[in-house]
């Protein structure tokens, strides 16, 4: 910002005056938040982030698409994708073990 304050330095700009993406000057910045940054300090009526809650629903949208892409989809031993339908089924019939049986007697028992 050409008016802002004198201990803050400014952005680097390119030669044609524009701002310089900050994914350009470190490449390990992701392109969705250099491109935030580009339009926060944009100096354009048109297409710039001027509040706060713009920032924040940019941060919001970013974060879910880095979430999405760092959960990889569940899979089945032969390799197919598990159908999530939101319930939790065990397909493994419960084992009848007398030795299980006599022990939780015992201990409920003595509770």
């Amino acid at each position: 910002m050409p008016d802002g304050p004198g201990a803050i330095p400014g952005a680097p700009t390119g030669p044609d005056g524009t701002v310089v993406a900050p994914n350009i000057l470190r490449p390990m910045v992701p392109q969705e938040l250099s491109s935030v940054a580009v339009l926060s300090m944009a100096d354009t009526a048109v297409g710039g982030i001027r509040t706060s809650a713009a920032i924040l629903r940019w941060l919001d949208r970013i974060a879910e698409m880095e979430a999405a892409a760092a959960v990889p989809p569940a899979v089945t031993a032969n390799g197919r994708p598990v159908k999530d339908d939101g319930s939790v089924w065990i397909t493994k019939q419960p084992v009848y073990n007398t030795k299980q049986k006599r022990r939780l007697a015992v201990w409920v028992g003595l509770l």
